[in-house]
C-alpha cells in the first residue's frame, strides 16, 4: 500500500513539472520586425485579424506600406482590402510558409524598400 501510494505521488509531482512548461505563442516566435512571409494570419491594431496578402505595397498616394492584407476569415472580397505596416502587428497567428526563396524574395524587398525611402521615390506612412 505504502509503495502504491509512493508510485501516485510520483506520478502527480511528474506530470505537474510537464504542465508547467509553458509553449511560446507565435508572437513571441516570429519577429515582426522582419517582413513575414505571406499567407501570414496576423492581429493588426484597429484592423482586426488579417490575411498578409502582399509586401512593399505603395497605396495611390506614393505611400509605401510594408503589408496589404485582407480580412480573416472572409477572405479578399474587393472590400476589405488594407495597407499597413509590421508596427501595426499586435500577435502573430500563423507564420505562412516559409521557404528559402520566400527569404530571399523577403529580404530583396526590404532592401528596395529601404533603398526607395532613403531616395525620396515613396512617403512613408505612419
Amino acid at each position: 500500500m505504502l509503495m502504491a501510494v509512493m508510485m501516485l505521488l510520483a506520478c502527480v509531482i511528474a506530470l505537474t513539472g510537464c504542465s508547467s512548461k509553458k509553449k511560446k505563442s507565435d508572437s513571441e516566435m516570429y519577429d515582426t520586425s522582419k517582413l513575414m512571409p505571406v499567407g501570414s494570419v496576423v492581429q493588426v491594431s484597429g484592423l482586426g485579424t488579417m490575411v498578409i496578402t502582399g509586401v512593399a505595397q505603395v497605396d495611390g498616394y506614393n505611400v509605401l506600406y510594408d503589408y496589404s492584407g485582407c480580412t480573416y476569415p472572409q477572405g479578399c472580397t474587393g472590400t476589405n482590402n488594407y495597407m499597413f505596416n509590421r508596427g501595426g502587428i499586435m500577435k502573430v497567428l500563423h507564420k505562412g510558409y516559409d521557404t528559402k526563396e520566400e527569404q530571399q524574395y523577403l529580404n530583396s524587398q526590404e532592401s528596395q524598400m529601404n533603398a526607395a525611402k532613403s531616395n525620396g521615390q515613396v512617403r512613408v506612412s505612419n
